[in-house]
């Protein structure tokens, strides 16, 4: 028979190497997040778009809610598969622990590992199901709505449009066609030249408000996501 002692040690083991595994994967899902920023090296061609399609630019200051909406939905489908990609890995981790506990508990009644194995199994599959759903909703919320009661978003929104406006205003007053942005690294402003100030401005405000908003979008996902890993820890 196996020593409760050595259960005890091997509980430890599994635990310390559960964890660690379990923050190695919620911290290269958060890279994954960030890494996912793609940028148009046209600057503000699709704010643009966007908006003179949406008949958006005839007062000064004014961003339909719609519109932002619009390109918040394409960003957030873009990295929507991220978070069920991460919920199928953590759950594949975690069955893969839990098999190897079993064989160590089993001891020598290794009669009894397939059944209870099946039944480990058929349990974690519905969790994952379960935390697959919430996934899943989570991205369809990210989507349709607009709100943060985060006290740095204006704050943010408004220093990044401090930091980028002089340097895009001066690209086009100088008719520099190539301008290094923080962020955004070296992107084309030319087609901007032609383009009235109205226009430009309220795409750039919109851009802003989107970066700004963004990080916020990115920061809910890292911990609504990773709330299902501390939930399996916690009850054992």
């Amino acid at each position: 028979m196996i020593s409760d002692r050595f259960l005890r040690l091997n509980q430890v083991h599994y635990f310390g190497t559960l964890v660690e595994g379990l923050v190695e994967m919620v911290d290269e899902f958060s890279k994954q997040l960030h890494r996912s920023d793609k940028f148009d090296e046209n600057f503000l061609v699709e704010e643009m778009r966007v908006l003179k399609e949406a008949n958006g630019i005839q007062l000064p200051n004014f961003l339909p809610h719609y519109v932002f909406l619009y390109l918040l939905q394409r960003r957030v489908g873009s990295v929507s598969d991220m978070p069920i990609n991460f919920v199928n890995k953590v759950w594949g981790y975690l069955e893969g622990i839990c098999v190897k506990v079993l064989i160590e508990h089993c001891g020598n009644h290794r009669q009894l590992l397939s059944s209870m194995r099946k039944a480990a199994q058929s349990v974690m599959s519905k969790m994952k199901d379960k935390f697959l759903k919430r996934a899943s909703e989570m991205i369809e919320m990210e989507k349709i709505t607009y709100y943060t009661c985060d006290p740095n978003f204006v704050v943010s929104w408004n220093q990044l449009k401090t930091s980028h406006y002089d340097r895009l205003s001066q690209a086009i007053t100088n008719r520099t066609q190539v301008v290094n942005m923080k962020d955004y690294g070296y992107v084309k402003v030319s087609h901007l030249f032609s383009e009235p100030a109205g226009v430009s401005d309220q795409a750039f405000d919109l851009k802003m408000r989107m970066a700004a908003y963004w990080k916020i979008v990115l920061k809910r996902m890292i911990f609504r996501s990773s709330y299902y890993t501390p939930y399996f820890v916690n009850i054992h």
